[in-house]
């Protein structure tokens, strides 16, 4: 006897089957084991992986190579996502964007509100937080900061302070546009007049001494070399120098370039809490290389005194080629050897990148080099767009341009102009069809229309 199953049924049951199936599998992967180190976890936790690394030299005559290399390593690592890379400097307890981003949107939106006062007490106090930092600088905070500062100035007629944030502002973010200074007439004449003096000056430099030597020395952001170190064919205005070293606080300050003149800079590092401790366990660190029973407890000990998650223990050996990079990685549940062989070529970099991504198990970060600073509001600029001839604002384009030609629209690019189009061939076909069509058939279209409608059984 054959059954037959009504459709509607059939339907129900596929329905019923398919939800038991999604929630089977839901409970299966909530009771999963986690296993080992998940990429997503800290991300799932809403904070980065603290990542800390070191690599050491071979041999005491081989330290400024490893210098260069830890530096490279240092960098590659914090531009994964997610990631916070670790030095030997102590690190604040809290991160930049989380001591100061919310105040700084306050700082924004009051601009966009013209209300220059209440902007410039919200700037002041972040400018101040952001000098006595001691972790990593953000460099786009901090070209932020400062843009949003000479804005502030400039709306309330402060043109000498105002010219000298927008100058220090571009010393660190040089790719910024007039449009993102489109507040008013009088912002925009600033920065542009800010931007002719650079182009009509000469340039000056700094020299950076550190006591100790061999502090790892950045300018605007970059690093340039280990103290003593002298940097030259810098723009004038502020530069933001930051120096650190391995078991010291970081120190940064603003120095004023002047074109034609060398600025110096001395700084005497202050060494970081419980010196001593420090000196031990990273004295260890050449004996942990040897031995997985000596890594076992020293790199757990290095992880507790840098509250890091994980930690990177390498050593660089020079070869004819390239490196020989070798050593250990502590994550939270294992303690593995890792190994990169690093050609002197074209590919050295990509290949260091995607090393530290398969070894740490992250992906990589999105690039901040193409972002913008904060813009005014399109209301704004185009406001200011209608003053200023030099300045053309596409209100279709995302990013804000300068310097372009405004194109017309054609009425063939609009969408009711095909739909009108559309309408009147639609009316003109249906009309002769009524015309041509009647009883005398010798006078009637050669074709006919014909429309079947079928009805479904169910």
């Amino acid at each position: 006897m054959t059954t037959i199953v009504h459709s509607k049924s059939t339907f129900a049951r596929s329905v019923a089957l398919f939800t038991a199936a999604t929630f089977l599998h839901l409970a299966l992967a909530a009771t999963m084991p986690v296993g080992t180190w998940s990429s997503t976890a800290h991300a799932q936790e809403g904070r980065e992986r603290r990542v800390a690394v070191f690599l050491l030299p071979s041999k005491a005559s081989e330290k400024n190579d490893a210098q260069v290399l830890q530096t490279l390593l240092r960098e590659e690592v914090g531009k994964l996502a997610d990631v916070r890379a670790l030095t030997g400097s102590p690190e604040p307890s809290q991160s930049i964007e989380t001591l100061v981003g919310q105040a700084m949107e306050d700082a924004i939106r009051a601009l966009n509100d013209r209300d220059a006062a209440k902007a410039q007490i919200i700037l002041k106090d972040i400018h101040e937080k952001l000098v006595r930092y001691t972790g990593v600088m953000d460099k786009r905070m901090m070209a932020r900061v400062l843009k949003a500062r000479g804005v502030a100035y400039a709306l309330s007629d402060q043109l000498a302070e105002s010219q000298k944030m927008i100058r220090a502002s571009l010393n660190l973010w040089p790719d910024q546009t007039a449009a993102e200074y489109g507040y008013t007439l009088d912002v925009l004449q600033t920065f542009k007049g800010v931007e002719r003096m650079r182009a009509e000056e000469g340039t000056g430099g700094i020299a950076v001494i550190t006591d100790p030597e061999g502090a790892e020395v950045s300018i605007d952001g970059n690093v340039v070399g280990y103290a003593p170190v002298k940097q030259s064919d810098l723009t004038p205005g502020l530069h933001w120098v930051q120096v650190s070293l391995d078991g010291y606080v970081r120190s940064g300050a603003f120095i004023e370039v002047v074109a034609g003149s060398e600025a110096a800079h001395r700084v005497s590092l202050q060494p970081r809490a419980n010196q001593a401790a420090w000196s031990k366990v990273v004295g260890g660190l050449p004996r942990a290389l040897k031995s997985k029973s000596a890594a076992g407890v020293t790199l757990p000990a290095l992880i507790s005194m840098l509250e890091a998650d994980e930690v990177l223990v390498l050593r660089a050996i020079p070869q004819r080629t390239g490196y020989m990079i070798a050593g250990w990685y502590q994550s939270p549940n294992s303690l593995r050897t890792v190994r990169l062989k690093l050609k002197r070529d074209a590919n050295f970099m990509s290949n260091l990148q995607s090393w530290l991504q398969s070894t740490l198990l992250a992906d990589a970060g999105a690039s901040e080099e193409a972002l913008r600073l904060d813009a005014p509001p399109k209301a704004a600029v185009m406001a200011v767009a209608q003053e200023d001839d030099d300045l053309f604002i596409d209100p279709n384009d995302p990013i804000l341009k300068t310097q372009a030609k405004v194109t017309q629209k054609s009425i063939t690019d609009e969408w009711w102009f095909w739909a009108a189009v559309g309408g009147v061939a639609t009316a003109l076909t249906a009309g002769a069809v009524v015309l041509f069509t009647g009883e005398d058939e010798g006078t009637g279209p050669v074709g006919s229309v014909s429309i079947d409608l079928y009805k479904v059984n169910e």
